[in-house]
Order: structure tokens, then sequence, then C-alpha cells
């Protein structure tokens, strides 16, 4: 099978020696130089084009060990079974879960199970023990909290992802929902539901058949749910499946029932866990109209992966160096809208101000902190263009500080001198206190000193954080939860 590839000479060349030209977006092999060379190894970050046994959609797809049926509906490509995998597409595992007492942790980070490994489980299930996860398991799939559904890592093959709630109308509006009911909540439609329904496996009885007709061969299983407080439930009588599309306080979801013969949509919260369903992106096609192998990343949908996909695919990850662009340490840095004072400090370029965006390095807003999530650890708050973050934001892979910056290690503040302008703050940045965890209010420390505390990205233990204690003229080190908001800084990566 023929592994497709154009790449040209792609040479973004800026030497970065002295004084920075530009910030180096993905200088993956450290000579100094973004090009060709490390624009491969951007692709392998995010899936290649590969050999697979999958030609074209009604193909199995192997991903992560399992042989998935495909099926073509309305010109796009689905998963026809539930999901299974324990990792996302890059290889990072997506963290399992068995007991109810972990589960209702409630952490904003992806999560899986199978249905049934538990202390509380309700089914109904005619044909199978769904209580039994070796029963389970290769019936219905894994279950998924909302973030593992949305996670930018993506729970779905390489060229493939979670459907979106656009996606999701797409399917309906194919199997007959009308426009005008589409964007409603609730029930929805006439017989969608059945259409979609597998035609064994949902209960029936002397009153009920709860069995659809498939008639496209999506074959939607009732593979219950898992709710936020660990228990499981109706296994047999419901499905549920997740969009991407949602926030951390809510997110949408599609159901199916024994019992209806629509197809029910709506907002629920995102620690519930359902099914996940895979759909295709874009694909290359041969002559003859069959897929030759998985595109990884063909943006502009000519049908291969060349040199303009390789640009888009640098934009993700930040910007290439653009020409004439000088930088040196003291001058101010414009990032996603504000212009940050800089200090050079024993040899590194600090901000000499706190960091006060509210989205991540590519784009992605950062979850803001409310009593829903305020036990996270990836969480924002905002208060007087004051910005609090919790611990989790500093080694989140998408970068909270510009490309080319990163947030200070534990050893950067170590030999930070106690008389330096970072903590002496010259440049007018306040000194701020951390976030109350409980009442989401300012604590008396803030936000107008006498402290500053600001995160390090480094953990003292699995809970806590180390983060550094400020004033005007002395400095300590200590920790914290990770789930308390303080301030960030940003340090330039070393040369």
């Amino acid at each position: 099978m023929k592994r497709i590839l154009t790449l040209t000479a792609l040479v973004f060349a800026t030497a970065c020696f002295g004084q920075d030209e530009c910030d180096l977006t993905y200088d993956g092999n450290g000579d100094g130089v973004v090009g060709s060379a490390d624009l491969i190894d951007l692709l392998a970050e995010v899936g290649t084009c590969i050999d697979s046994v999958f030609v074209q959609c009604g193909d199995p797809l192997l991903f992560d060990d399992h042989l998935y049926n495909t099926v073509s509906i309305a010109d796009r490509c689905w998963f026809a079974e539930n999901l299974r995998t324990r990792v996302y597409s890059n290889g990072d595992p997506i963290s399992t879960v068995n007991g109810d007492d972990e589960w209702q942790d409630y952490p904003a980070e992806g999560r899986v199970s199978v249905y049934g490994d538990g202390n509380d489980c309700l089914q109904y299930s005619p044909e199978i023990d769904a209580c039994d996860t070796l029963q389970s398991l290769p019936e219905y799939g894994r279950l998924y909290n909302w973030y593992a559904a949305a996670d930018c890592r993506n729970a779905c093959p390489s060229g493939w992802h979670v459907p979106s709630d656009e996606d999701w109308m797409e399917l309906e509006l194919t199997l007959g929902v009308s426009e005008s009911d589409a964007d409603n909540t609730g029930w929805r439609g006439t017989n969608e539901g059945e259409q979609l329904k597998a035609e064994s496996g949902w209960i029936t009885n002397q009153w009920l058949d709860g069995n659809g007709t498939d008639d496209f061969g999506f074959t939607a299983l009732p593979g219950g749910m898992r709710y936020a407080q660990g228990s499981y439930g109706s296994a047999g009588s419901r499905g549920w499946w997740w969009s991407s599309t949602g926030s951390t306080q809510s997110a949408w979801c599609r159901r199916l029932e024994d019992d209806e013969s629509g197809i029910w949509r709506s907002n629920t919260q995102p620690f519930n866990g359902f099914s996940i369903r895979c759909i295709q992106d874009s694909v290359e096609l041969t002559s003859d109209g069959q897929q030759s192998c998985f595109l990884a990343y063909d943006g502009n949908l000519d049908g291969a992966v060349g040199s303009a996909d390789l640009i888009g695919l640098l934009a993700e990850y930040g910007y290439e160096c653009p020409p004439g662009m000088e930088f040196t340490c003291g001058e101010a840095l414009g990032y996603q809208g504000h212009d940050y004072e800089t200090a050079e400090i024993a040899g590194r370029c600090w901000f000499a101000e706190n960091l006060r965006t509210e989205t991540y390095s590519n784009g992605d807003d950062i979850p803001i902190m409310s009593e829903t999530n305020l036990f996270s650890e990836t969480g924002h708050l905002a208060i007087n263009d004051v910005v609090y973050y919790q611990w989790g934001v500093t080694t989140d892979s998408r970068g909270v500080c510009p490309s080319g910056w990163q947030v200070p290690s534990l050893s950067d503040y170590e030999t930070l001198p106690i008389s330096a302008p970072l903590v002496a703050h010259p440049y007018g940045s306040l000194l701020h206190g951390v976030i109350d965890c409980c009442d989401l209010v300012v604590s008396n420390n803030g936000p107008f000193g006498p402290y500053e505390y600001s995160w390090t990205r480094d953990e003292s233990n699995p809970s806590e954080g180390w983060r550094f204690v400020g004033t005007a003229s002395s400095s300590s080190l200590g920790d914290s939860p990770k789930y308390f908001g303080a301030t960030l800084r940003c340090i330039k990566d070393p040369n």
C-alpha cells in the first residue's frame, strides 16, 4: 500500500543565538533552525500516514489492538461499535478508574471505566450479565467522562475524532429529523432512534420490544452509563453517547431508549460516564475511490499531506518564525493581547509581571474555576485583571506561556536573587494572594499584597505543587494543594 507524504524543502531558517530573532516553534532536533526534519517529527506527534487493513469505509479499523467495524452514513464514516480504548491517539493513557469513590472525586481530567467495574450496578440486559465486566466490555465497549471525549490528544484514532454536536445533527438530519427539530433538546424526530438501534440486545418483554431496525448498520446498543457519583445503571434499556461539544460546566450528548423511537439531545454534567463513537476526518482517495491510507493532517483537504498542511500544523503549536521579528530581553513581549515587560536576571529572561492569559498558547480556553470544579487542578479565575491559576495549568501539554517560554521550575526560583527586580516589582506588577479554595473569594493576602504566591511547574507530592512566595524584599518557597489559585510567571527557554 502506498504511503503518501509530499514534503517540499521547508526551512524556516532562523538562527536563534545571542539576540533572539524569533521564538522557534518546533526545533525538534535542537539545531537552532525549524526545518523539514522538525516538521516530519511534528507530524509523528499527531499521527502519520500509516498502512492499515482499513482501505475504505465498511472495512475494519485496527486501533489499540481492537478491530472496529465501520459504516458509511451520508458520505461520512462512523464506528459501528462503541470505543473501548484506554489510550489517546498519541499513546498517553486515559486514567482508568474502577472504584466508585475514585470516580466521584470529579477531577477535570479524562477517565474511563468498564460497566460493572464498581460496587453499585443495576442492569436490564436481556442477553448478557452487564455487571460482569468480562461480558460488558466486548458487548458495550468502555465508558468515558466528557473530559476524555474532548481531550486534545484525541480518544479516537488518528484521522478520526469524537463527533461534535454538529456531527450528530448531520447524522440525524440524514435519518429524517427535521431542521426545525434538530436544534431542540429532549426527544426529537419520529423513528430515527429505531433506525440506529441494533436488532437485538435491547430489553424485550410481553409489553415492549426495545430493539431497533438498524437500517444503516450503526448497531447502537444499550451500554448504560456511569453516574457522576460512581454507580452504574440502565444497561440493556438505555445508551448514552458523548459529543465533543461542551464545557467544564456541561456538555452535549445523545441518548436512545428501549421504549422511545426518537433521539434524545441534552446538556449534562461532564463527570458522567457515557459511550463514545468515532467519526472519520477527511481522507485521501486513490483513482478508484478507495482510501490509500490514513492522512495525518490534510489541513487544506486536497487529498495529500504536503507543505501547506505542515505549515498549518505548525500554527497549532505556535507560530512559524516571522521574518524580521527581533526580541531582546528587557523589551516588552506581546502575547495574546497584552505586552509583557521582561527582565534579565542571572542570565535568564523573566516576565517582570504576572501572566494574565485565560487561554492556552494554542488558543484553547483554560477552564474557569467554579463551585462545580472547585477541586480540579486545571482551572483559572480572573479578578480585576488579575488571573489566578490552579497548578495543573502549569504542566498542560498545550502550554500557557508564549512559544519559547515556560513556567519556571523549582530550581529556576531557587537561583533567583532576593534583590531581583522580579521580586521587587519595579514595573508595577501587583502583589497578589491566593484564592480561598472553598469560597472562591480572594484571601486576606490579596489581591494587593503583601505577598505574591506564584506556582512553579514542579510538584512536591501528588496532591501539592511548589510555589514561590515573594515580597518586595524577600522570597521563600513552599507548597500548596494543587487546587489552590496562584499567579504565574514565564521564563524564557534556555538557548
